[in-house]
């Protein structure tokens, strides 16, 4: 005879909803660790932009992409450094920012991703 297979559907259930929960997790995991990663790529390139539009020195600049990853990563970034110098060429100024930093992603699997990204920006002198 069939053993008796009472209470089999709870367990299923509990299985079940043990592996959607972390994948749901996961999931949000890589969302956040991929808001983090834009936030970076986004503050190099808006510091030299803006930089570099502004007539900004390289001092500015970079505390342009510092405060926009304050603003905009909360605790998502650790680590972060942000340096930019500025070279003059024959046609004009170029302005180049780096971010570096490191990803800390709250979840189930709390790891840390080192970071490093750059953004160029420049201006033709004007006659």
């Amino acid at each position: 005879m069939l053993k008796s297979s009472k209470g089999s559907a709870t367990v299923e259930l509990i299985a079940s909803l043990v592996l959607l929960i972390a994948l749901a997790l996961g999931g949000v995991q890589i969302a956040l660790t991929l808001y983090a990663r834009n936030v970076l790529l986004a503050a190099a390139h808006d510091g030299a932009r803006r930089g570099i539009e502004l007539g900004r020195s390289p001092a500015e600049a970079e505390a342009l992409a510092r405060d926009f990853i304050e603003d905009a990563a909360g605790g998502l970034v650790s680590r972060a450094t942000v340096s930019a110098h500025a070279r003059s060429e024959d046609n004009g100024i170029v302005l180049q920012v780096r971010v570096t930093g490191m990803i800390d992603v709250p979840g189930p699997v709390p790891i840390g991703i080192p970071f490093h990204t750059q953004a160029t920006s420049s201006r033709a002198n004007r006659p």
